[in-house]
C-alpha cells in the first residue's frame, strides 16, 4: 500500500502541469471530486481512485491488499486480490451526500457483491445479506436504498433487486401487469438497466415493443427503445417519457429529473450523446466522435456529464476521462492523462 501511494504521489507531480492548475489549498472550500476505476497499473494498483476535478489529490480508495468486512467468508474479512480468484472492483458511485461510495466487487469467478465504503476508502463492507449475485448498484435519491442487477451463471441478468443501504430488506422489483419474458405482439419488453427517478418513489427504464415475424418484425433488427417511468413500490407503468424512432441506449436520468441523457443511434451503428429536456422535448447533441464507453454519469447537480472515451475516433480502446457542461455541449474537457473508466462526479452544494 505504501508503494502504491508513493507511485501516486510521484505521478501527481507529473500530472499537475497537464491539469494547468496548482494543488488545492486545504483551506479552500471542498472541491468537486471524481471517483473512477483505473484500467492499467501505470500509476498504482488497479482498482478505484478518487481525484479532485482539477486533477489534484489522486487517492487510491479500493485497491489490491485492502481489507473488506465480509461476514462468513475468510474469517469475516476479505482481502482484495488476495483471498480468492482475481478481484475486480467496478462501477463506483457517490452517495447523494458525497460521504460514501458504492461499487461492485467481483470476489471470485462470477461472484458479484455490493460493497460500500466511506469517501476516503475506510470502512469497506459487503452487503452480504443480498440473496444472489449483485451487480451495477445505484443509490436511491435519498441514499437509503440501492437498486441493482441480480445475475446468474456467466453474468446473465435475471432480475432487478432493491435493498436497504444497511443490507436489510432485499426484494425484487417487478413490473406489474407486464411479462417481459414473453415475446408477444405489442408486448413491452423492459431492459435490465433500471434507474432511479428524482425521488425514491420512481424508477425509470427503457423498453421496446416486440413484434412477431408475422407482424412485420424482421429477425435481426432491434425495435427502438423508449424511456418509461414506473412506480418503485407497485411496479406500475406511469408514463412514456420519450417519443421517437431511435434507440435510447444506456440512458441516465439527471438527478433533478429535468433531463434524460443517452447514447443514440440505430442498432449496429455508432452512438453519440444526446440530452432531451423532459419539459419541452428539446434535444441537444454532445459530439464525442462515437467513442464513448458504456458506463457514464451525471454530476449530482445535474449540470455536467462525466464519461470515458478514446480520443481516437477510429479506435475506442484507450479510454480517458472527460467532462462536459450541458450548457456548453461542444466543449469536452479531458480530465486524465492516464487511462481510466466508469467515472462519477460529486459537486458540493454551495
Amino acid at each position: 500500500m505504501k508503494a502504491i501511494r508513493l507511485a501516486v504521489s510521484i505521478f501527481l507531480l507529473m500530472a499537475l502541469p497537464f491539469c494547468g492548475k496548482n494543488p488545492v489549498d486545504p483551506n479552500d472550500e471542498i472541491q468537486p471530486k471524481l471517483v473512477f476505476g483505473m484500467i492499467n497499473t501505470t500509476i498504482g494498483a488497479q482498482g478505484l481512485y478518487t481525484m479532485n476535478l482539477d486533477g489534484s489529490e489522486l487517492i487510491p480508495v479500493a485497491v489490491e491488499g485492502d481489507t473488506v468486512v465480509f461476514p462468513g467468508h475468510w474469517g469475516d474479512n476479505y482481502v482484495i486480490g488476495k483471498s480468492s480468484a482475481p478481484s475486480l472492483v467496478e462501477y463506483p458511485l457517490w452517495s447523494p451526500n458525497g460521504e460514501k461510495i458504492v461499487c461492485q466487487l467481483m470476489w471470485a469467478f462470477e461472484g458479484y457483491v455490493i460493497m460500500i465504503m466511506n469517501a476516503d476508502g475506510s470502512d469497506k463492507h459487503v452487503l452480504w445479506q443480498v440473496s444472489s449475485a449483485a451487480r451495477r448498484p445505484r443509490w436511491s435519491p435519498e441514499g437509503d436504498k440501492i437498486l441493482f442487477w441480480r445475475s446468474g451463471l456467466a453474468g446473465a441478468v435475471f432480475a432487478t433487486g432493491i435493498v436497504d443501504a444497511s443490507g436489510e430488506n432485499d426484494r425484487d422489483f417487478k413490473i406489474a401487469g407486464e411479462a417481459p419474458d414473453i415475446f408477444e405482439d405489442d408486448t413491452l419488453w423492459f431492459h435490465a438497466d433500471y434507474q432511479w427517478g428524482p425521488t425514491d418513489s420512481q424508477i425509470f427504464a427503457t423498453a421496446r415493443v416486440n413484434k412477431r415475424p408475422e407482424s412485420g418484425h424482421v429477425v435481426g433488427e432491434w425495435p427502438e427503445n423508449e424511456v418509461y417511468s414506473l412506480n418503485s413500490i407497485t411496479g406500475t407503468i406511469e408514463q412514456r417519457i420519450t417519443q421517437n424512432n431511435i434507440d435510447e441506449e444506456g440512458f441516465r436520468l439527471s438527478p433533478d429529473g429535468q433531463y434524460v441523457a443517452f447514447k443514440r443511434g440505430k442498432y449496429g451503428q455508432a452512438n453519440n450523446f444526446f440530452i432531451i429536456s423532459l419539459e419541452n422535448g428539446e434535444v441537444t447533441e454532445i459530439p464525442c466522435d462515437n467513442t464513448v464507453d458504456a458506463f457514464w454519469n451525471w454530476s449530482n447537480d445535474s449540470k455536467k456529464i462525466v464519461f470515458a472515451k478514446d480520443p481516437d475516433p477510429y479506435r475506442n480502446a484507450d479510454l480517458y476521462l472527460y467532462v462536459v457542461d450541458i450548457d456548453q455541449p461542444d466543449k469536452l474537457t479531458k480530465l486524465t492523462p492516464f487511462m481510466a473508466r466508469e467515472p462519477d462526479l460529486f459537486i458540493p452544494k454551495d
